[in-house]
Protein backbone atom coordinates (compact mmCIF):
# COMPACT_ATOMS: atom_id res chain seq x y z
CA UNK A 1 0.00 0.00 0.00
CA UNK A 2 1.25 3.63 -1.05
CA UNK A 3 -0.58 4.71 2.35
CA UNK A 4 -2.88 4.39 4.89
CA UNK A 5 -6.46 4.88 5.39
CA UNK A 6 -6.84 7.25 8.20
CA UNK A 7 -8.16 4.74 10.80
CA UNK A 8 -5.63 2.51 9.82
CA UNK A 9 -2.42 5.00 10.22
CA UNK A 10 -5.08 5.97 13.67
CA UNK A 11 -4.20 2.58 15.14
CA UNK A 12 -0.46 2.13 14.12
CA UNK A 13 0.16 5.57 15.20
CA UNK A 14 -1.40 5.13 18.80
CA UNK A 15 0.50 1.86 19.16
CA UNK A 16 3.19 3.62 18.97
CA UNK A 17 2.40 6.61 21.21
CA UNK A 18 1.91 4.09 23.75
CA UNK A 19 5.60 2.33 22.89
CA UNK A 20 6.86 6.17 23.14
CA UNK A 21 5.36 6.82 26.38
CA UNK A 22 6.30 3.55 28.00
CA UNK A 23 9.88 3.85 27.24
CA UNK A 24 9.95 7.37 28.15
CA UNK A 25 8.71 6.69 31.57
CA UNK A 26 11.19 3.89 31.74
CA UNK A 27 13.69 7.16 30.79
CA UNK A 28 14.85 6.02 27.48
CA UNK A 29 13.95 8.08 24.34
CA UNK A 30 14.40 6.09 21.04
CA UNK A 31 15.80 8.35 18.55
CA UNK A 32 14.80 5.92 15.52
CA UNK A 33 11.50 5.78 14.77
CA UNK A 34 10.50 4.88 10.76
CA UNK A 35 8.38 2.78 9.31
CA UNK A 36 11.69 -0.28 8.73
CA UNK A 37 11.64 0.03 12.60
CA UNK A 38 8.06 -1.06 12.96
CA UNK A 39 6.94 -4.99 12.62
CA UNK A 40 2.94 -5.99 12.88
CA UNK A 41 3.02 -9.02 15.63
CA UNK A 42 0.66 -11.85 14.41
CA UNK A 43 -2.61 -9.87 15.52
CA UNK A 44 -1.90 -6.89 13.89
CA UNK A 45 -0.31 -4.63 16.48
CA UNK A 46 2.69 -2.33 15.63
CA UNK A 47 5.61 -3.05 17.53
CA UNK A 48 8.86 -0.94 17.83
CA UNK A 49 11.97 -3.07 17.14
CA UNK A 50 16.15 -2.02 16.56
CA UNK A 51 16.74 0.07 19.99
CA UNK A 52 20.60 0.80 18.60
CA UNK A 53 19.95 4.08 19.10
CA UNK A 54 17.85 4.57 22.21
CA UNK A 55 19.55 6.28 25.06
CA UNK A 56 19.08 5.97 29.13
CA UNK A 57 18.76 9.54 29.54
CA UNK A 58 16.72 11.43 32.29
CA UNK A 59 14.29 14.55 31.11
CA UNK A 60 15.94 17.17 32.44
CA UNK A 61 19.28 16.59 30.66
CA UNK A 62 20.10 16.87 27.08
CA UNK A 63 21.79 14.46 24.36
CA UNK A 64 24.38 16.12 21.94
CA UNK A 65 24.76 12.78 19.47
CA UNK A 66 23.57 13.46 15.69
CA UNK A 67 22.02 10.23 15.15
CA UNK A 68 18.88 8.93 13.20
CA UNK A 69 17.23 9.03 9.92
CA UNK A 70 17.60 11.82 7.77
CA UNK A 71 13.68 12.07 6.48
CA UNK A 72 12.77 11.87 10.41
CA UNK A 73 15.51 14.36 12.20
CA UNK A 74 13.65 16.69 14.50
CA UNK A 75 15.31 20.50 14.32
CA UNK A 76 17.23 20.40 17.11
CA UNK A 77 18.77 16.86 16.63
CA UNK A 78 20.25 18.50 13.22
CA UNK A 79 20.68 22.22 14.79
CA UNK A 80 22.96 19.98 17.66
CA UNK A 81 21.60 21.92 20.09
CA UNK A 82 20.38 18.96 22.45
CA UNK A 83 17.57 16.92 22.49
CA UNK A 84 15.14 14.61 24.37
CA UNK A 85 11.92 13.41 24.48
CA UNK A 86 10.46 15.79 22.20
CA UNK A 87 12.82 14.40 19.64
CA UNK A 88 10.43 11.10 19.37
CA UNK A 89 7.29 13.02 19.17
CA UNK A 90 8.58 14.83 16.11
CA UNK A 91 9.08 11.49 14.18
CA UNK A 92 5.43 10.31 15.35
CA UNK A 93 4.63 13.26 13.41
CA UNK A 94 6.97 12.43 10.44
CA UNK A 95 5.62 9.17 10.30
CA UNK A 96 1.83 9.90 10.47
CA UNK A 97 1.93 12.73 7.93
CA UNK A 98 4.38 9.39 5.97
CA UNK A 99 1.44 6.76 6.41
CA UNK A 100 -1.09 9.07 5.26
CA UNK A 101 0.39 10.62 2.33
CA UNK A 102 3.09 7.68 0.88
CA UNK A 103 6.12 10.07 1.71
CA UNK A 104 7.96 12.14 4.41
CA UNK A 105 6.60 15.49 4.75
CA UNK A 106 10.01 17.26 4.23
CA UNK A 107 11.65 14.77 1.82
CA UNK A 108 14.06 15.61 -0.47
CA UNK A 109 16.62 13.60 -2.36
CA UNK A 110 18.95 16.21 -1.30
CA UNK A 111 19.45 15.66 2.84
CA UNK A 112 20.79 19.33 3.27
CA UNK A 113 17.65 20.71 0.98
CA UNK A 114 15.79 18.20 3.27
CA UNK A 115 17.15 19.48 6.51
CA UNK A 116 16.87 22.51 5.90
CA UNK A 117 13.20 22.59 5.09
CA UNK A 118 13.01 20.40 8.50
CA UNK A 119 14.37 23.38 10.36
CA UNK A 120 12.98 26.51 8.21
CA UNK A 121 9.44 25.69 6.24
CA UNK A 122 6.26 24.72 7.54
CA UNK A 123 4.89 21.22 6.73
CA UNK A 124 2.78 21.65 3.51
CA UNK A 125 0.01 19.05 3.14
CA UNK A 126 0.17 16.51 -0.11
CA UNK A 127 -2.28 18.20 -2.24
CA UNK A 128 -5.19 15.39 -3.24
CA UNK A 129 -4.68 13.39 -0.13
CA UNK A 130 -7.76 13.91 2.05
CA UNK A 131 -6.88 14.20 5.57
CA UNK A 132 -9.43 15.46 8.52
CA UNK A 133 -8.67 18.52 10.23
CA UNK A 134 -7.79 16.63 13.61
CA UNK A 135 -5.18 14.39 12.05
CA UNK A 136 -3.87 17.69 10.08
CA UNK A 137 -3.80 18.84 13.50
CA UNK A 138 -1.97 16.59 15.14
CA UNK A 139 0.75 16.43 12.39
CA UNK A 140 0.98 20.21 12.70
CA UNK A 141 1.22 20.32 16.93
CA UNK A 142 3.97 17.15 16.49
CA UNK A 143 6.11 19.22 13.93
CA UNK A 144 6.48 22.63 15.52
CA UNK A 145 10.12 23.31 15.37
CA UNK A 146 10.94 24.14 18.91
CA UNK A 147 10.65 21.79 21.29
CA UNK A 148 9.76 23.36 23.76
CA UNK A 149 5.99 24.00 22.74
CA UNK A 150 5.80 20.89 20.93
CA UNK A 151 3.10 18.51 21.57
CA UNK A 152 4.24 16.31 23.97
CA UNK A 153 6.83 18.38 25.46
CA UNK A 154 4.98 19.15 28.77
CA UNK A 155 3.22 16.05 29.69
CA UNK A 156 4.62 13.47 27.28
CA UNK A 157 2.52 10.97 26.38
CA UNK A 158 -0.59 11.91 28.07
CA UNK A 159 -0.46 15.38 26.27
CA UNK A 160 -0.82 12.74 22.44
CA UNK A 161 -3.44 10.72 23.82
CA UNK A 162 -5.25 12.94 24.60
CA UNK A 163 -5.14 15.12 21.54
CA UNK A 164 -8.61 15.16 19.44
CA UNK A 165 -7.25 12.70 16.35
CA UNK A 166 -7.62 10.02 19.05
CA UNK A 167 -10.97 10.73 20.64
CA UNK A 168 -12.77 7.71 20.88
CA UNK A 169 -10.44 5.36 21.22
CA UNK A 170 -10.82 3.29 23.44
CA UNK A 171 -6.99 2.80 25.05
CA UNK A 172 -8.04 0.22 27.89
CA UNK A 173 -9.33 -2.03 25.33
CA UNK A 174 -5.77 -1.27 23.29
CA UNK A 175 -3.10 -1.97 26.13
CA UNK A 176 -5.05 -5.44 26.71
CA UNK A 177 -4.74 -6.39 22.86
CA UNK A 178 -8.62 -6.58 22.42
CA UNK A 179 -9.18 -4.20 19.72
CA UNK A 180 -9.69 -5.91 16.52
CA UNK A 181 -6.54 -4.37 14.04
CA UNK A 182 -7.02 -3.14 10.53
CA UNK A 183 -4.98 -5.59 9.05
CA UNK A 184 -4.22 -8.59 10.73
CA UNK A 185 -1.69 -10.98 8.87
CA UNK A 186 -1.29 -14.56 7.98
CA UNK A 187 1.31 -16.59 10.33
CA UNK A 188 0.29 -19.80 10.16
CA UNK A 189 2.12 -22.99 8.42
CA UNK A 190 4.41 -21.32 5.41
CA UNK A 191 1.84 -18.49 5.26
CA UNK A 192 3.65 -16.05 7.36
CA UNK A 193 6.45 -15.95 4.37
CA UNK A 194 3.80 -13.86 2.04
CA UNK A 195 4.44 -10.95 4.72
CA UNK A 196 7.71 -10.45 3.28
CA UNK A 197 9.35 -9.17 0.24
CA UNK A 198 10.66 -12.49 -1.92
CA UNK A 199 13.24 -10.53 -2.52
CA UNK A 200 14.64 -11.45 1.22
CA UNK A 201 13.11 -14.43 1.88
CA UNK A 202 14.80 -16.03 -1.50
CA UNK A 203 18.28 -14.37 -0.14
CA UNK A 204 20.51 -17.24 0.40
CA UNK A 205 21.62 -17.48 4.38
CA UNK A 206 25.03 -17.08 4.77
CA UNK A 207 27.66 -16.44 7.63
CA UNK A 208 29.65 -13.65 8.25
CA UNK A 209 32.75 -14.79 9.11
CA UNK A 210 34.50 -12.19 12.31
CA UNK A 211 38.17 -12.26 13.91
CA UNK A 212 37.94 -10.24 16.91
CA UNK A 213 41.14 -8.47 17.68
CA UNK A 214 41.09 -8.40 21.76
CA UNK A 215 43.68 -5.74 22.12
CA UNK A 216 41.75 -3.02 19.61
CA UNK A 217 38.34 -4.48 22.06
CA UNK A 218 40.43 -3.38 25.75
CA UNK A 219 40.39 0.18 23.81
CA UNK A 220 36.66 0.43 23.89
CA UNK A 221 35.63 -0.84 27.38
CA UNK A 222 34.72 2.17 29.06
CA UNK A 223 32.40 2.33 26.17
CA UNK A 224 30.81 -0.83 26.77
CA UNK A 225 30.99 0.15 31.24
CA UNK A 226 28.11 2.61 29.96
CA UNK A 227 26.30 0.52 27.95
CA UNK A 228 23.08 -1.53 30.39
CA UNK A 229 22.62 -5.22 30.33
CA UNK A 230 19.42 -6.98 31.50
CA UNK A 231 20.90 -9.62 33.66
CA UNK A 232 17.38 -11.70 33.26
CA UNK A 233 18.03 -12.15 29.94
CA UNK A 234 21.46 -13.99 30.61
CA UNK A 235 21.31 -17.23 28.94
CA UNK A 236 18.50 -16.65 26.88
CA UNK A 237 18.43 -18.12 23.73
Amino acid sequence: QKRFGEEQAKFYAACITLGLGHLHNRNYIYRDLKLENLLLDEHGYAKLTDFGLAKFINSDEKALTFCGTPEYLAPEVIMGRGHNRPADWWTLGVLIYEMLCGIPPFYSSNVQSMYRKAVREDVVFKPGVSISAEARDIIQKLLIKDQKSRLGSQADSLEVLSHPWFAGLDWSRLLERKLKAPFVPEVAGEAWLKNFDETFTKEKVRDTAIKVDLNLLKGFQKEFDEMNYNKDLEGAK
